[in-house]
This record gives C-alpha cells, sequence and structure tokens, in this order.
C-alpha cells in the first residue's frame, strides 16, 4: 500500500463569478498523516471600497491567501472535489489580482470516486463518505 500526500483544497466564493473567493480551506496530508489543516476568511478580489475597510482587518488578501497556499503545497497534488470549479477559482483569484497562478497537480475527487467506487449509485460527497465510512 502506497502512503498518501496530498493537500485537500476547498474555496469557496460569494457569487457566480469566479474570482469573488471569499473563504480557503485545506487539508494537507504527508506520509498518510494530517500535518496542516487550515481555513480563513478572505477579501474577494471583486471587492471594492468600504467592503474591502470592513473585512480587512479579519482576513487574507487573495494576493496573500495565493502566496501562503503556493508555498504551503509546494509540489504535492492539489485534491478537490469539484476540482474544475476550485481550479476555475483559483485561476480567476488570481488573475483578478494581477498574479500567475502557480501551476497546481490538480485531481479530481469525484473522478477518483468514480473509478474506484464503480458501483455506489451517485458520487455526491455525503454518499463516497458514507461508502467510506467516513
Amino acid at each position: 500500500m502506497s502512503v498518501l500526500s496530498f493537500v485537500a483544497l476547498e474555496l469557496q466564493t460569494t457569487h457566480l463569478d469566479p474570482a469573488s473567493v471569499s473563504q480557503a480551506s485545506y487539508v494537507k496530508l504527508v506520509n498518510g498523516n494530517i500535518t496542516l489543516v487550515d481555513s480563513w476568511p478572505v477579501i474577494p478580489p471583486t471587492a471594492s471600497g468600504d467592503a474591502v475597510n470592513e473585512a480587512a482587518q479579519q482576513t487574507k488578501t487573495w494576493a496573500e491567501a495565493v502566496s501562503q497556499l503556493t508555498m504551503m503545497v509546494g509540489a504535492l497534488p492539489v485534491v478537490s472535489y469539484y476540482r474544475d470549479a476550485d481550479k476555475e477559482v483559483f485561476q480567476a483569484a488570481s488573475q483578478q489580482v494581477g498574479k500567475t497562478p502557480p501551476e497546481f497537480h490538480w485531481l479530481d475527487c469525484r473522478e477518483l470516486a468514480k473509478k474506484y467506487l464503480p458501483d455506489l449509485p451517485e458520487f455526491q460527497l455525503s454518499t463516497v463518505l458514507q461508502a467510506l465510512g467516513l
């Protein structure tokens, strides 16, 4: 059995604009052990004026968040249950603040579940977690 190392990343947005990332959460697994868990609010790169001033005290800017995430991920693959959506959010928010998004190796948990748990009736996260006993 191989030992797993990856970063599970989840990004939330304030609305349909993928650059409006408002929350970043991750779990870092190295050699099968959870080594870091963190989550923080992000000032959406699409925000302006009073919204930025009100949020600045308690949140990171996306530029700060992407720098921290890039350093923390390193060369590990990034897994996400909605890979394409999270990858689009990551890239759009980075471009919104003038940063080139890092070249992460993104994996889609839904695709992995379809491959390794083909007998499931559907592949919603709750169904996959239940099948894995998590």
